[in-house]
């Protein structure tokens, strides 16, 4: 399955806000490696996706990666 999380990026792209999406992709599953290397996948979000209330000034990254998905069991 594939995810994506959004997040600011005042900085731009950082070690920190790479760390930071792998944290919050890595709480929805195991992120896969990719078949040609890198297995997180990069974009800038355009101002029309950008959340409700951002700052126009604020560049967002969206970090897509394929993960293999946590199951739990069901009680």
């Amino acid at each position: 399955m594939k995810a994506a999380v959004a997040l600011p990026a005042p900085d731009g792209l950082t070690e920190a806000l790479m760390g930071k999406a792998i944290y919050e992709l890595g709480k929805l599953g195991t992120i896969e490696e990719g078949p040609v290397g890198g297995a997180i996948e990069v974009f800038t979000i355009p101002e029309a996706m950008k959340p409700p209330g951002a700052p126009k000034e604020l560049p967002f990254l969206r970090f897509v990666a394929s993960l293999i998905p946590y199951v739990v069991p069901r009680a």
